[in-house]
C-alpha cells in the first residue's frame, strides 16, 4: 500500500467519524443530554482539528494532497426523531438511545483503532517509519477515548441507566467540556 493510499484511508475514516460525532451531538442535544452533548462536541471540533493537522502533515512531508474517499454517513438519528418534538420524547426512549448510543460509539472507536493499528502496520511495512510514529499518535488518541467510553457505559450500564443519575451529571460533563473546547481553540 503506498502512503497516499495509507492516507486516503486515514481522512476518509475521519471525515466519517466528524459526522459521527456532529449526529451524536444533535441527538445528544435533542434527548436533554446538555453535558453528554458537549463531551461528543468536544469530540466533532477536536477530531476536525486532528484531520486538518493530518491533511496538513502530509502535503508538507509529501508534498501531496490526498482525496477523501467516498465518506459513508452513519445515519445515527432515526428519520422519524425529525417529526417529533423534545418533550413528546418519553423516558423509555431515551434510555433506550442512550444504550445504544453507547454501543455505537464503542464500536465505531474499535473500527477506528482497528483501521489505524493497519495503516500504522502497513506504514512500518512500507518503511514509512515517520509516518508510523504519526499514525501512533491517533491510536493512542482513540485507545484513550475508548477507555473513556467504556467507563462512562459501565457506570450508566451499573445503574440501570437510570435517568435521574444521568441528568444529575449534566451541568458537571458540560462545565468540563466547555472548558476542554476552550483549551482546543486557544
Amino acid at each position: 500500500m503506498t502512503i497516499k493510499e495509507i492516507y486516503e484511508k486515514i481522512i476518509e475514516h475521519q471525515i466519517e467519524g466528524v459526522m459521527f460525532h456532529e449526529q451524536t451531538s444533535k441527538m445528544l442535544d435533542f434527548l436533554g443530554f446538555k453535558g453528554l452533548k458537549m463531551w461528543q462536541e468536544y469530540r466533532y471540533f477536536s477530531e476536525s482539528a486532528e484531520m486538518k493537522s493530518i491533511n496538513r502533515y502530509v502535503i508538507n512531508h509529501h508534498s501531496m494532497m490526498v482525496r477523501e474517499g467516498e465518506p459513508k454517513d452513519p445515519e445515527l438519528i432515526p428519520t422519524s426523531w425529525y417529526g417529533y418534538k423534545r418533550e413528546e420524547v418519553d423516558n423509555r426512549t431515551k434510555q433506550s438511545a442512550l444504550k445504544d448510543l453507547f454501543s455505537r460509539l464503542k464500536a465505531w472507536e474499535t473500527e477506528t483503532k482497528t483501521l489505524y493499528c493497519d495503516m500504522y502496520k502497513e506504514a512500518c511495512d512500507g518503511n514509512y517509519i515517520a509516518d508510523a510514529v504519526k499514525i501512533r499518535e491517533l491510536i493512542c488518541g482513540v485507545d484513550k477515548e475508548l477507555e473513556h467510553i467504556d467507563k462512562r457505559h459501565l457506570e450508566y450500564k451499573t445503574v440501570d441507566f437510570d435517568l435521574s443519575y444521568i441528568m444529575e451529571q449534566q451541568w458537571y460533563l458540560k462545565d468540563k467540556y466547555k472548558k476542554k473546547q476552550k483549551e482546543l481553540f486557544c
